[in-house]
């Protein structure tokens, strides 16, 4: 019986077979052995099959049957085979239950054009090809043209055919070009680059040009293929407008002028910033190109920076920056990027750098200083460099200062490490609790991340979150830590026996093609998860929220539609806009650490916090305060109405199994807490006392005397002494504000409050019985007791009056 092949294309019916790897014994069904022309007494073996595959892919067959004998998978192919000397495309399904077996099916599923049929397709595709396409011989004589190279060039394929390409190429370039060329499209494959070629009107034009080498049997064989574009300028058009190219000097002493200029308008917060710039291309382009390219950017930059060549080949710049090291690098790399990394859409060619920086104050004090210390950076084999956004945009970065030179060396090696470290998913979620203030019932979780890095470099996530905002990457953090999160939830539930717990996931907000559409996979991450919505919480930093971007805003309501919850981060450090709060469906706020630490009733941070909180009461929204550290932070937070706890105080950010002893922890909190009885330090504190830190002067000290016969000395909260009213007059002149008053006299005020504190103290921890403490009233009721926190937080002070009230 004869099977045609096209009796076979979507059949339905797949060809089955199965080889034994051991004994090599094959066996098919016998429809595949007639379809591979194997007569009845002969029937069709392994090699059969591999005979009627397509040379090119016979090996991807081969891989894939060890692949799955060795690790009893199963896998799907769509191989050519030549069948009955027409052209197919079979689908082969692979899978074996142990290592010596291998079953296979085979069924066809269309056919493809014979090689003539496929020649003829080939031809009209390349003369139709809207791209300028040549083929050259071994020799680079033109043995094909497409009508686009002949409307191009102006020449008619008769014209064209025979040429050599030496004839075809501007004279512009100099006697080893075409050679190198050569040699780079041997070695890699292929050549990309700008090539100028001659118009039958003799004016030169500009093509981004790729230059493809299709090797035979021997030299003589070799064929070249070019494919060109055109770009919207030529060459001479940009060395005709090359007094036009923006710039703001041609010269040093435009250049020097300008700086002195700009030194002068500077405040006390600035600097100048200055840089010299050496560009390159790995295509081959002349400098008149580049400078064109560079100026162009320089029109369009959002950043002030003011830019000029003061010699062939060397563009320098300056911007007025911060004093900051972190910010002049910021914002020298936006600078940077915007001038060499982007590019005219015109334009394929990528610009490379080197590039040198001088910054007033740290190295240089003058203009010609600033000029010549940048280019000897710029020239210089300095083992530090910085980078330019992206770590993989050859733009280096070298500074003068070795200081600024080593800080910014220290961020780029980071940026490194951290590509590396996302591309490898070494990334953990870690959580931390948010503890109901009423019941002590962790509530939610937050979850954080943890980014491990191959190089052990001494850095905060903080700073690692930072430089991924930067490089447009915290969307992938972000993404892995909610798939952990997502996949956690259950565990989580169970570890902190709350079968409604929820998570809290940030979505960073910041500016970058990723970041921009974190939202949207945000959602459909939640859709996805089969987990109920209502569960979710999404973190957003106020600074974001407030931004005012519409899109943003909708995609904000999509989610909070679903069911997922809004919460605005960092609340009251930033962009803060009471109106929003309507505006948005934001259901919970997050007060930053900021105001939570050292609260007490009649601090400012208190009226702040309680104001946020009856706001966002009366908004039927919810408050969780983050950062609380000790228990009266706690106490005065619970009194405030605050619903939520978040903090060191209940427990850190910890991974999954870490988690374990956490609800014990929390339960210890919760029977001191929520028995009244509880008779401690922490209860009858007086946080009242006034407080001067130890380097101001007793000026500032002597009006705050008023309120009290002594002060407290904290620095960086922490206590470090008092200093009594008797001793502060005492270090006075008692002249002062008498008219026998000297210079000498009014010095006086200016003694530092460290020289006359007294030091030794009694400490003690809020959480001590007050019993405890009564034997040092009895013996000496003048004595203060100072009163810290779990991780040695001053919190205030009890006296003899604070342990007669309190009885």
């Amino acid at each position: 019986m004869t099977i045609e092949v096209r009796d076979h294309i979507n059949a339905g019916f797949p060809m089955a077979w199965e080889w034994n790897r051991q004994s090599k014994k094959f066996s098919c069904d016998e429809s595949l052995s007639t379809l591979l022309s194997c007569p009845p007494e002969n029937p069709a073996n392994l090699k059969d099959i591999a005979k009627a595959v397509a040379p090119n892919q016979l090996i991807h067959l081969k891989e894939a049957m060890n692949s799955v004998a060795e690790e009893q998978t199963t896998k799907v192919l769509n191989l050519e085979f030549l069948l009955e000397d027409k052209r197919c495309v079979a689908q082969v399904m692979l899978w074996s239950e142990s290592n010596n077996k291998v079953n296979g099916s085979l069924e066809i599923i269309l056919t493809l054009p014979s090689k003539t049929e496929e020649a003829f397709l080939v031809k009209d595709l390349f003369d139709r090809s809207a791209r300028a396409m040549i083929i050259l011989d071994h020799s680079l004589q033109v043995i094909m043209v497409n009508p686009a190279t002949c409307h191009c060039l102006g020449l008619a394929s008769c014209e064209l055919l025979g040429l050599r390409l030496p004839k075809l190429i501007a004279n512009t370039y100099a006697g080893n070009f075409i050679n190198s060329m050569l040699k780079e499209t041997q070695q890699q494959g292929f050549w990309r680059g700008e090539l100028l070629m001659n118009h039958v009107s003799e004016k030169v034009l500009a093509f981004d040009t790729s230059l493809v080498l299709n090797k035979g049997n021997s030299e003589s064989d070799n064929y070249y293929i070019i494919q060109m574009e055109t770009t919207s300028f030529s060459v001479e058009e940009i060395a005709n407008n090359a007094n036009n190219l923006n710039w703001k000097w041609t010269d040093k002493q435009e250049f020097f002028e300008q700086v002195d200029k700009a030194t002068k308008t500077i405040n006390k917060d600035e600097t100048i910033t200055v840089f010299s710039l050496k560009a390159s291309s790995s295509c081959n382009v002349t400098p008149a190109l580049l400078e064109w390219l560079i100026a162009q950017n320089l029109k369009s930059t959002k950043t002030k920076v003011k830019a000029g060549v003061i010699s062939q080949g060397i563009v320098t710049g300056y911007l007025v920056s911060s004093r900051k090291v972190k910010i002049i690098n910021s914002q020298l790399s936006d600078c940077l990027y915007q001038l060499v990394c982007e590019r005219p859409q015109e334009t394929k060619v990528t610009i490379k750098a080197e590039v040198g920086v001088s910054v007033l104050g740290a190295d240089a004090s003058n203009s010609s200083q600033l000029v010549n210390n940048s280019i000897k950076a710029m020239v210089a084999g300095s083992d530090y460099r910085s980078y330019v956004k992206e770590s993989d945009i050859d733009c280096k970065i070298k500074y003068y200062d070795q200081r600024l030179a080593k800080s910014n060396d220290r961020k780029r090696r980071l940026v490194e490490e951290l590509k590396i470290a996302i591309n490898q998913k070494n990334i953990e979620a870690v959580y931390q609790p948010i503890v109901d203030t009423k019941t002590l019932v962790i509530a939610k979780v937050e979850a954080l991340c943890r980014i491990t890095l191959a190089k052990n470099m001494k850095c905060s996530t903080q700073e690692l979150i930072e430089i991924a905002e930067e490089n447009d990457w915290v969307n992938q953090i972000d993404q892995e830590v909610t798939n952990q999160a997502i996949r956690d939830l259950p565990y989580l539930e169970g570890l902190f026996e709350n079968p409604e717990l929820g998570v809290s996931i940030n979505r960073s907000m910041a500016d970058g093609r990723e970041n921009a559409r974190s939202l949207d996979k945000t959602y459909h991450q939640l859709i996805n998860s089969k987990i109920d919505l209502s569960k979710f919480t999404i973190e957003l930093t106020e600074s974001a929220v407030f931004a005012e971007d519409t899109s943003k805003i909708q995609k904000i309501y999509a989610l909070s539609d679903k069911g997922v919850s809004i919460a605005i981060d960092d609340f009251g450090t930033g962009y803060t806009s009471f109106s929003y709060l309507s505006m948005l469906p934001t259901s919970i706020i997050k007060i930053d650490k900021s105001l939570i630490s050292q609260i007490d009733e009649n601090s400012d941070q208190h009226l702040m916090v309680k104001m946020f909180t009856d706001l966002v009461h009366q908004l039927n929204g919810k408050v969780i305060a983050e950062g609380v550290e000790c228990r009266a932070e706690y106490e005065q937070l619970a009194k405030i109405g605050v619903d939520y706890i978040q903090g060191y105080f209940f427990s850190k950010p910890k991974s999954l199994i870490d988690h374990k002893p956490t609800l014990g922890v929390i339960a210890s909190h919760k029977q001191e807490l929520l028995n009244n009885d509880v008779n401690s330090l922490g209860t009858i504190v007086n946080r009242n006392v006034p407080k001067v830190r130890s380097d101001q002067r007793l000026s500032d000290c002597l009006p705050l005397f008023k309120r009290n016969n002594f002060i407290v000395v904290v620095d960086n909260s922490r206590f470090k002494g008092t200093v009594s009213e008797a001793d502060a007059k005492e270090a006075v002149s008692p002249y002062i504000d008498t008219k026998a008053e000297t210079k000498h006299d009014r010095l006086t005020l200016n003694k530092r409050v460290n020289f006359l504190m007294t030091k030794s103290i009694n400490q003690y921890s809020s959480r001590t019985p007050i019993d405890q403490v009564l034997p040092f009233f009895r013996n000496n009721p003048n004595v203060v007791i100072v009163v810290e926190g779990d991780k040695g937080i001053y919190l205030g002070v009890v006296t003899i009056k604070e342990v007669l009230e309190y009885f």
